[in-house]
């Protein structure tokens, strides 16, 4: 692994470790539940059903582990629906 990819592990695994395990459980429910209904789905929609965790950036820590472990592929992209987004393109998912 070269130390771009050791930054970035290293900063998903801090990222990871301040969402609580009740936070986590949640949205890896609601994860599984959005890749099932075999509709494209972006994080805005796993924001929609749940609280804010302490730290918002694990959402992306669970969106990139559902990734590499196959459960989800990326199959497009879109303007995010979030004000604070400010329209910004989010990576559209899809379960496998």
């Amino acid at each position: 692994m070269n130390a771009p990819e050791q930054a970035l592990q290293a900063a998903l695994t801090q990222v990871e470790a301040r969402a609580t395990a009740d936070w986590k459980n949640a949205a890896s429910a609601i994860l599984a539940r959005l890749a099932a209904s075999g509709e494209p789905f972006t994080t805005d929609d796993v924001w929609a059903a749940l609280p804010h965790p302490p730290e918002p950036r694990a959402i992306g820590a669970l969106i990139r582990a559902a990734a590499h472990a196959g459960r989800i592929r990326r199959v497009g992209w879109r303007a995010s629906s979030r004000p604070e987004c400010h329209a910004r393109p989010v990576a559209m998912w899809t379960g496998d």
